[in-house]
C-alpha cells in the first residue's frame, strides 16, 4: 500500500537562538503573500521511454524571480521567524548542489532540480493542516523545497524525511501547500498534509502524475467522473486537461509536448513555464517578459562549496543556452531583489528588516571534516588534532591496527598503545541528519630490543 498517513506531524514552537535571523518574518510575510495569491499553478511528469521531464506553470502577476546555483557541503540553520520560539531549528549540510527558483530572496524556493536529478515543486493547497511531531527539528514551510533539494536524491528518501522533521507554518499562516517530487528513476510522489495527517500518493496510487491546487483525491475523482463544469481554468479543470493530455501522449518530443500541456492551461497571469529535463540535467525556461525559450545546463556549473555562488536575473535579450549568463551572487543583489517584492506589494518595511534578511545566507558555512595529517612515530602514543564544527559531535574510532583513546569524543585527544606498523584512525562528525568521516594513518616504527630467549648451556659458546 503506497498511501502513507502519519498522525501528529507538524510544528514545534520553541526558542529563537540565531540573532542573524531576527526580523526574517518581515520578508517571509512578503513571500507568503506572494505565494498565497499564486493559486493557479500546475505541474506534471511526462516520459518517453527513459527520457523523463517535468513541466511546471507558475502563475502570479509578479514578474521578478531569482535563479540560484546552490552549493553542496554547505551547513545551514533553518530559517526562523522573528517572534517565534524555535528550540530545534533543523541544521543540515547539503549533500547536493541544485539550481532553484525563488520569488523573494535567496533560499526561499518555489521549485528546482538538484545534481541527483530530484525535482521538487510547491503549489498552494489551502486545505493543508500540519500537526506536531514531538522532539523533532523543524524547517519553515518557506524553506522546505530547498531543504529537500539539499538533502535527497530519491522520492523514497523524501517520503521518509517527512517523518523525521516538522514543517512549520509561518506565524501569520498565510499559505499552505502540497508538493510533487520526481527523481532520476522516473519515480513520483504527491505529498499533502490533510486533517493533521501526512498523505502520500506514489507508484500505482499516483494514477495521474500531476497536481494543481486541489487535493489529489478530489482531482482524481473529478477526472474519473468525466465531466467538465464551472470555470474553464479552475484548479479541477486544469487537472482534467493535463490528465487528458498525459493520456493522449504517445511518442512526441517530451519537451515540446510538455510545453503544449502548459500552453493548454496557461492563464493571463502565467509568468513562467519551466521544463525540467531530468535525464539530460537541463532546465528549460519561458517567461512572459521574454518569450525566447532558454535553457540551463547543469554540466556548466561547479557545485563545490568553495566556488562562488552564482545567480541569474532575467534579461529580455537572452535566448538559447543561458548557463554563461549567471553572475556572482552578492548580498546587494539579494537585498535589491527582496526590496522589489516589498515595493510591488506596497508593504511598509524598515532598512533593518531588509538588511537582516538579505544577510541570512551569510550564516551558511562550508562544511569539512579533517582528521589531521598522517604521521610516522617512534613510540606507541600520538597527540591527535582533528577539526571541530558547530552543531556536529565528533568521535574517534580505530579502523585498522590498535590503540586506546584518552577521550574518543575530543578532537584533540591522545591515542595510546598503538600497534606496531600502520594504524588507521577515523574522525567522524555527525548530527541527527548526517555524518561525515576522515581517516589518518599513524605508523608506529618504535624500535623494540629483543635479546632472545634465556639459555642453559654445557659448553663455552652458544648461538645468540
Amino acid at each position: 500500500m503506497n498511501i502513507i498517513k502519519l498522525k501528529d506531524f507538524g510544528v514545534l514552537y520553541i526558542k529563537l537562538r540565531n540573532n542573524i535571523l531576527i526580523g526574517i518574518s518581515r520578508i517571509l510575510l512578503t513571500i507568503t503573500v506572494l505565494a498565497g495569491s499564486a493559486n493557479a499553478c500546475s505541474t506534471f511528469f511526462l516520459k518517453n521511454g527513459n527520457h523523463y521531464v517535468v513541466g511546471r506553470n507558475f502563475d502570479y502577476p509578479y514578474q521578478n524571480y531569482l535563479l540560484t546555483v546552490n552549493k553542496r557541503n554547505v551547513t545551514k540553520t533553518a530559517l526562523q521567524y522573528s517572534g517565534e520560539l524555535v528550540e530545534l531549528p533543523a541544521v543540515w549540510t547539503s549533500k547536493y548542489g541544485s539550481i532553484s527558483f525563488s520569488l523573494a530572496g535567496r533560499e526561499v524556493t518555489a521549485d528546482g532540480m538538484n545534481e541527483a536529478g530530484l525535482v521538487t515543486r510547491v503549489l498552494i493547497l489551502h486545505q493543508s493542516e500540519y500537526s506536531v511531531l514531538p522532539d523533532k527539528a523543524s524547517v519553515s514551510i518557506d524553506q522546505w523545497i530547498q531543504y529537500l533539494l539539499d538533502n535527497f536524491a530519491t522520492v523514497e528518501e523524501v517520503i521518509e524525511s517527512c517523518s523525521q522533521i516538522n514543517i512549520r507554518l509561518n506565524p501569520d499562516d498565510l499559505w499552505r501547500v502540497h508538493i510533487m517530487v520526481t527523481d532520476s528513476n522516473g519515480n513520483n510522489a504527491t505529498i499533502e498534509f490533510l486533517e493533521g495527517e501526512l498523505v502520500v500518493y506514489t507508484k500505482e496510487n499516483l494514477e495521474v502524475k500531476a497536481i494543481t491546487n486541489s487535493t489529489y483525491e478530489s482531482s482524481l475523482d473529478y477526472f474519473k467522473a468525466g465531466e467538465v463544469t464551472g470555470e474553464k481554468l479552475s484548479s479541477l479543470n486544469r487537472f482534467y486537461k493535463v490528465a487528458e493530455m498525459l493520456d493522449d501522449y504517445i511518442n512526441e518530443n517530451p519537451i515540446e509536448y510538455a510545453y503544449e500541456i502548459m500552453d493548454s492551461v496557461e492563464q493571463s497571469i502565467t509568468q513562467r513555464k519551466m521544463v525540467y529535463d531530468i535525464t539530460n540535467r537541463r532546465i528549460y525556461l519561458w517567461s512572459l517578459n521574454n518569450n525566447n525559450r532558454r535553457y540551463i545546463d547543469f554540466s556548466s556549473f561547479d557545485f563545490s562549496c568553495d566556488e562562488t555562488v552564482l545567480v541569474y536575473q532575467e534579461d529580455l535579450s537572452h535566448s538559447g543556452d543561458i548557463s554563461g549568463e549567471f553572475i556572482p551572487y552578492t548580498t546587494q543583489i539579494n537585498r535589491d531583489f527582496i526590496e522589489d517584492g516589498w515595493i510591488f506589494l506596497e508593504k511598509p518595511y524598515t532598512e533593518e528588516g531588509l538588511t537582516e534578511f538579505s544577510l541570512y545566507p551569510e550564516s551558511f558555512t562550508c562544511f569539512f571534516v579533517d582528521a589531521g595529517n598522517d604521521a610516522t612515530i617512534c613510540n606507541n602514543y600520538f597527540d591527535l588534532n582533528a577539526n571541530e564544527f558547530f552543531s556536529y559531535s565528533g568521535l574517534w574510532t580505530i579502523i585498522e591496527g590498535s590503540g586506546i583513546f584518552d577521550n574518543p569524543s575530543l578532537n584533540n585527544t591522545t591515542v595510546r598503545n598503538l600497534g606496531f606498523g600502520e594504524n588507521k584512525l577515523r574522525w567522524t562528525l555527525s548530527n541527527s541528519f548526517d555524518s561525515y568521516s576522515d581517516d589518518i594513518i599513524i605508523t608506529n616504527n618504535s624500535v623494540i630490543a629483543n635479546a632472545g630467549d634465556d639459555q642453559q648451556i654445557c659448553t663455552g659458546n652458544t648461538q645468540l
